[in-house]
């Protein structure tokens, strides 16, 4: 028990880590593909994890499976540590700046800011965000998908001016965010699936030595269920050989989930004068 509440305590936010990440350092566009790539990684360890322990436990033993496990959680832990750079970056607000700047708040510089915030941008020469395509803004912007993480992104601990109050905004923010009927719907839908595939992949053993699965055979049955074999002969390693049809499934979805997404909610937000909606998202379930 244990090391079961350890190991949730652990996964929670490993879990909840890539998606920040690819929120970080991805633009809106291209977060649905990235985020498919993530589950397909994520629910493909428990389409391989049976294929490759199926093997070892009639191969060398399944106490030896969990030993490969350690290993590959010390490698993943070393990566992360070392080779995986902050990619939280704090966007200062304009009142922030304000006080960094030392300026007072006066009447006059309110109005100035609120002036700024509400500019149109065709009447001092500057190109529509609705008119922008993705070869006007690389031209615009000649850095962008170019350079490397800095050296103080590299750093073990990040310097925090308020850690007391980012640990509580952490904890916070998302009990906040359920108040929105589209990220609890969400988060049931990822929850639900992920619960039901864990299921699955838990009883597929015992599942498979249970009627129907297990034929009644006896000296007048018929010849097609005599040569069928024998669910007693069904090893270890040819039920997690079933995976196989389930990791081919997500493969598919890899390539049509994700893009699909991002396509068909980059095509909404055109049609709603470029405003982007969580919701667009949501037509994609449909196939």
């Amino acid at each position: 028990m244990g090391a079961c509440i350890l190991n949730g305590i652990g996964a929670g936010p490993a879990e909840t880590l890539q998606p920040t990440v690819i929120a970080d350092v991805m633009f809106l566009h291209e977060r649905g593909a990235y985020n498919t790539l993530y589950f397909v990684f994520y629910f493909g360890s428990l389409m391989v994890g049976p294929i490759i322990s199926g093997s070892m436990a009639d191969h060398v033993g399944w106490r030896n499976f969990w030993w490969f496990n350690v290993t590959l959680h010390a490698f993943v832990f070393l990566y992360c540590l070392f080779g995986f750079p902050e990619t939280k970056w704090h966007r200062m607000h304009p009142a922030e700046l304000q006080e960094q700047s030392g300026l007072d708040s006066s009447p006059k510089k309110e109005q100035t800011i609120d002036t700024i915030e509400h500019i149109k941008p065709e009447e001092h020469g500057i190109q529509s965000t609705q008119d922008l395509s993705e070869y006007n803004t690389t031209e615009q912007d000649p850095h962008l998908g170019k350079g490397s993480p800095g050296k103080q992104q590299w750093k073990l601990f990040q310097a925090n001016a308020q850690p007391f109050r980012a640990i509580v905004l952490d904890l916070w923010i998302p009990w906040k965010l359920f108040a929105f009927p589209i990220v609890e719907f969400a988060s049931f839908v990822v929850s639900w699936s992920a619960s039901c595939f864990l299921t699955l992949n838990l009883v597929q053993s015992q599942a498979f030595a249970a009627p129907p699965c297990k034929f009644a055979r006896g000296e007048k049955s018929l010849p097609w269920l005599m040569s069928l074999p024998r669910v007693d002969d069904f090893s270890s390693e040819t039920i997690g050989f079933f995976n196989f049809a389930i990791l081919i499934g997500a493969i598919i979805g890899l390539f049509t989930a994700g893009p699909l997404s991002d396509w068909l909610s980059a095509w909404l937000t055109r049609k709603n004068k470029g405003i982007r909606e969580p919701e667009m998202r949501l037509l994609t379930m449909i196939p």
